[in-house]
């Protein structure tokens, strides 16, 4: 008896949104760790989340349309879901847009 496994490029390819935002993320994370607060302004934290956020966000617009389905048994892609994301991501971004001068001014407090 065959089992078919569930994971599949096609699969992965439905959640690409949140795979991109995960690894804009890890890349904050490792430049902070690795970068510190050495003549930082903050600039390329802000350029980092928002060039993944807007990938993500082209991601979710590739979304639109799709069939129904389920990812990896756990996330759901449907009309809903997808303009969840876009309105979540859409927000996101202006948020980051908006807040990275002020972001920038209180960047002692970074750990």
């Amino acid at each position: 008896m065959e089992t078919e496994n569930p994971i599949s490029v096609g699969s992965l390819g439905s959640i690409l949104p949140e795979i991109l935002l995960l690894v804009g993320g890890l890349l904050i994370l490792l430049f902070d760790t690795f970068i510190g607060d050495e003549e930082d302004s903050g600039a390329s934290y802000m350029a980092i989340s928002i060039l993944f956020l807007l990938s993500a966000l082209i991601g979710v617009i590739f979304q639109i349309g799709i069939q129904e389905r389920v990812a990896l048994v756990l996330v759901s892609i449907d009309p809903f879901a997808t303009f969840a994301k876009l309105t979540i991501f859409v927000g996101m971004s202006l948020v980051a847009v908006a807040g990275g001068a002020y972001m920038n001014r209180r960047i002692a407090g970074r750990g």
